[in-house]
């Protein structure tokens, strides 16, 4: 790969009036020349797309700009589907509306890439701020020391590496070779990460260079999570995995391993979203995740996001 490549961001809209004009800035602000920016509102009830014309129509630098509005609402998949086909780039960038990408994102990006040929996926450390844009984390002391590479085997092993999908990139040989999401699943995350590792490997930067947003909203949130289809996801990575049988990119060894990695972490979302509506007392809650499915910090980590949704409740 090389500096001058094209490079497609995805910038994913609905009902973030309030946040889209400093993720739209974000986009516009970045310091790699050959870009193509895609804007893209999945119809929202809101004033996120008026909030787009607007400023894009104020915009005068270098970039190619694409504005699309959904004529009716696809969902996350089918969206994000409409959008991978439509990328003109080798390597595609995603952001959400409500984060904000710091200038040097795509430049980062490419020269990991240029660093390991190998890599089909990349992410940055993500500076975590709340609604009004205040700070909530920033890692000073940062989380990792220098740029890591996962394997599918690490990541099937329990990797404890951050691999944040709010500052992904990807190639887009990702989406060649496998083709689109199933329209019902609920998230484009973890499918598109074991994607990238059935390819080649992950990269994993010490940098930030994403401003994560948390707000009640959240598609990331507990609630939200909570709510999805978990079998919806299950059946991705199963045709995922047959898609990638059919390329012959496992042996038995890995075959053996993902298998039993899908179903486990199926149970484990199954469990956690028993967890999280519960009325139980929390020694109930532990006994519940008692089992084979959780390590001892998964567990604690349960159990604290279990005290802090009931507390929150009750407030």
């Amino acid at each position: 790969m090389k500096n001058d490549l094209l490079v497609t961001f995805l910038l994913m809209t609905y009902n973030q009036e309030k946040y889209v004009g400093e993720a739209l800035g974000g986009a516009l602000a970045q310091d790699y020349s050959n870009l193509e920016i895609i804007i893209s509102d999945d119809c929202s009830s809101d004033g996120t797309y008026e909030v787009i014309e607007s400023l894009v129509s104020q915009y005068s630098g270098c970039h190619k700009v694409i504005v699309n509005r959904n004529k009716k609402n696809l969902g996350l998949a089918a969206h994000f589907n409409f959008l991978t086909a439509k990328s003109s780039g080798d390597i595609i960038v995603v952001a959400s509306g409500d984060d904000i990408s710091m200038y040097n994102r795509v430049s980062k990006t490419v020269s990991m890439f240029n660093n390991e040929p190998s890599a089909t996926i990349v992410s940055f450390q993500n500076c975590i701020i709340d609604s009004l844009g205040r700070d909530l984390y920033k890692p000073c002391s940062r989380a990792i020391d220098c740029d890591l590479k996962i394997s599918l085997g690490d990541y099937l092993g329990g990797s404890v590496v951050q691999l944040s999908g709010a500052s992904r990139g990807f190639k887009k040989s990702l989406y060649t070779e496998f083709g689109d999401l199933n329209n019902s699943c609920p998230t484009e995350d973890t499918p598109y990460l074991l994607r990238g590792l059935y390819l080649g490997c992950a990269l994993v930067s010490s940098e930030c260079c994403v401003k994560y947003r948390r707000h009640s909203n959240n598609i990331s949130g507990c609630t939200q999570v909570n709510s999805m289809n978990f079998l919806e996801i299950k059946n991705q990575y199963i045709a995922d995995l047959h898609r990638a049988i059919s390329l012959g990119l496992l042996n038995n060894e890995e075959l053996i391993k993902i298998n039993y990695w899908i179903d486990k972490k199926y149970r484990q979302r199954i469990a956690r979203k028993r967890i999280g509506e519960s009325n139980c007392k929390i020694y109930r809650s532990f006994l519940n995740i008692f089992n084979n499915d959780f390590t001892f910090k998964e567990r604690i980590s349960i159990l604290k996001k279990s005290m802090t949704s009931k507390l929150s409740n009750k407030m």
